[in-house]
């Protein structure tokens, strides 16, 4: 089964709205599009394919420059120390009752009824 992904899913990864995709996909593939369509693997590859061409850079080398700089050493940061809290006068302490534990009945094992014999009515010959 052909997975499917949503256009506003894979605008919000190339960073694009989801209208201008929508339009793209409408003008290559045909039909309507919205952002909440989805689109086929195949369509996907065409998406991927035109804005990577679309974004191409010409050359990498400033990037590659930049690794042998100096980083900027990150100090770190002092906590600033607050004052505690101040904690109000306690109030005297609430004296509780003890609690009395509740008294529990014993539990008693159920009565069964006495099992008493069917009486059968006599068979009389016939």
């Amino acid at each position: 089964m052909a997975k499917k992904i949503k256009i506003s899913e894979a605008a919000k990864d190339l960073k694009l709205s989801a209208k201008e995709l929508a339009a793209f996909l409408e003008e290559k593939v045909g039909g309507k599009k919205t952002s909440s369509s989805s689109m086929t693997e195949g369509e996907y590859n065409l998406v991927l394919e035109y804005y990577t061409q679309k974004n191409a850079v010409d050359s990498f080398d400033a990037y590659f420059a930049t690794r042998n700089d100096p980083r900027p050493v990150r100090e770190p940061k002092q906590e600033e120390r607050k004052p505690a809290p101040k904690k109000m006068k306690a109030a005297a302490p609430k004296k509780e009752a003890p609690a009395q534990p509740k008294k529990e009945a014993p539990a008693q094992p159920k009565k069964e009824a006495p099992v008493q014999p069917k009486k059968e009515a006599p068979v009389q010959p016939k």
